[in-house]
């Protein structure tokens, strides 16, 4: 393969400029002239990862990270950027069965030898001792200052080649070799991470980003698609059946499509390079909803009257948190939703909040009085074995030896179909209602063909029905 490599490379230029007196030497510069220029041309991905070593002393270890570059022969190459910060908890990126890992995003970075990376962070950052629920405030040492009122912790690699292939680059965050310098000082401590068992995707956090939907692919529920941030750096999503898709303001049929805003939660998949999405918020125009912060956690403590109730942070974004709790109230425009994303009353969701595992807010933070105004809220679940949606449009076809029917989708929430077809199941609890009165079910597929609204659950690819309404007369 070499000879027939070096073959080709006799065969173009290096054979024009061959001379009987240095044709050879001429030729052998060639080769290595074009072999440098072709290296400097080339191009990889890396994806980076955060992760972290064992430390006892803290149960929580908030920090905002602004910027991560790759330094490789004094050019900077930035893997990420986020001129609000991401915000993450440090300790949660260790567990008993060893390190979890926070993806951070993508960059397409010139091959080349890499020696440092770069973290810009904030200088505040806050920890919670172990056995406490309460912050405490701290500083990253004066040394590590830069201008903006951040600090830069430079990590210096093993010299080592990235770009020439996808490859995987961890950061650890050595808690363990934190140093406390007296006077709320800390110096940080960071090392190269193990990269072998980042395929383990039991052990990757759940992350969130926004972006513009790109270069989308596949047919619904099945899509993939591309967040750019610029410079290189981008993410590609993967959407199935699992992943709930809604609309920013509550209105039905939400729909993938470039160009369109969207905030993304999910999990990396080490397996496809993508972000596997578990639910995605469509930004529709017109929605002016001012959301600057973000929580999920479990929740406790709920008011329904007084509209407030208390989680256990798991994660945040748009402010550092100050203990491990946060108090939340809402609003009277308070969007609530169901883990699928179909819109529930208030009633609904506070009730929901006595059995769900992790709940997502997002709203305003006021850090005087350390309370977040959530303007939506949705509960989240562990499990994607069943989820609530709704449908309504044109209901025919009934059969009541299988029974089910069909609908002609008009409006749709909770879930997606394709070619805007349904496929509705009932069963012995399923109520049937016509004008606020009860039907039996051989008296609703009597109805049929008619316009019907239907809301249920969806569980492995089938949607059963707990309510089918006729609607008209």
């Amino acid at each position: 393969m070499v000879g027939r490599q070096l073959a080709r490379w006799h065969s173009h230029e290096d054979l024009v400029n061959f001379s009987p007196v240095c044709g050879r030497a001429r030729g052998v510069f060639g080769l290595r002239l074009r072999w440098g220029i072709l290296r400097a041309r080339k191009r990889g991905d890396v994806n980076v990862f955060f992760t972290d070593s064992f430390d006892g002393d803290h149960a929580q270890v908030w920090v905002k990270v602004h910027e991560v570059k790759l330094d490789h022969g004094g050019t900077l190459e930035t893997v990420f950027s986020d001129p609000n910060g991401l915000v993450i908890d440090l300790k949660s990126l260790r567990d008993a069965n060893g390190e979890r890992f926070a993806f951070i995003g993508k960059k397409s970075i010139p091959d080349g030898t890499y020696t440092k990376v770069h973290i810009i962070a904030a200088k505040d950052f806050t920890v919670v001792p172990t056995g406490s629920t309460t912050a405490v405030a701290r500083q990253f040492d004066d040394s590590l200052d830069v201008a903006g009122g951040f600090s830069e912790i430079v990590l210096d690699l093993t010299a080592r080649r990235l770009g020439h292939t996808d490859d995987d680059l961890v950061i650890d965050f050595d808690l363990a070799n934190f140093t406390d310098l007296g006077s709320g000082k800390i110096r940080p401590a960071l090392k190269e991470g193990d990269k072998t068992i980042v395929h383990e995707e039991a052990r990757h956090e759940k992350i969130e980003f926004e972006g513009v939907v790109s270069a989308l692919t596949g047919t619904s529920p099945a899509n993939t698609f591309t967040i750019a941030f610029g410079e290189g750096r981008s993410v590609s999503v993967s959407t199935d059946a699992n992943t709930n898709l809604f609309n920013s303001d509550g209105s039905v049929n939400p729909t993938l499509a470039n160009g369109k805003r969207v905030h993304v939660e999910g999990t990396y998949s080490a397996a496809t390079k993508t972000v596997a999405a578990s639910a995605i918020r469509i930004h529709v125009d017109g929605d002016n909803t001012t959301v600057t912060a973000g929580a999920l956690g479990h929740p406790h403590d709920a008011d329904v009257s007084a509209g407030t109730f208390t989680v256990e942070l798991k994660g945040v974004h748009g402010f550092v948190p100050m203990g491990t709790q946060l108090n939340v109230t809402t609003t009277s425009d308070t969007i609530y939703r169901a883990p699928s994303g179909l819109t529930i009353t208030k009633a609904e969701f506070f009730a929901a909040m006595a059995t769900a595992h992790f709940v997502a807010l997002e709203g305003t933070y006021d850090s005087s009085s350390k309370v977040m105004t959530a303007l939506r809220a949705r509960i989240v679940e562990d499990t994607t074995d069943s989820r609530e949606a709704r449908i309504m449009g044109g209901g025919s076809h009934p059969d009541t030896a299988t029974g089910t029917f069909q609908i002609d989708v008009i409006e749709i929430e909770g879930f997606t179909v394709r070619d805007a077809k349904a496929t509705v199941y009932v069963n012995d609890d399923t109520v049937f209602v016509q004008h606020g009165q009860h039907l039996n079910k051989a008296e609703f597929f009597g109805l049929l063909p008619r316009r019907v609204r239907v809301r249920g659950v969806v569980a492995n690819d089938r949607f059963t029905a707990t309510q089918a309404e006729v609607l008209g007369d």
